[in-house]
């Protein structure tokens, strides 16, 4: 809907031409860019789910040694 509201306002003011002429000039290098942009971004995403998944891990590797550690010592403290 806006769409068409821009293209006829376009329309109205001779611009059409001259606009559809830069953004086809334009447009293959700002999709590269938005590529390069949309690459960068899905290694930051990707790095971060890493980052995430190793601290998860490490966390709870951390708490199954302390839970063992924690029944180790209750049970060697009822045996006393």
């Amino acid at each position: 809907m806006a769409r068409e509201a821009l293209v006829e306002w376009l329309k109205s003011q001779n611009e059409y031409d001259e606009v559809q002429k830069e953004l086809m000039y334009h447009v293959p290098e700002a999709m590269s860019d938005i590529w390069k942009l949309c690459e960068v971004v899905c290694a930051n995403l990707k790095e971060e789910a890493m980052q995430e998944w190793a601290l998860k891990k490490a966390n709870s590797s951390h708490s199954k040694l302390q839970r063992k550690w924690q029944q180790n010592t209750v049970s060697h403290q009822q045996n006393e």
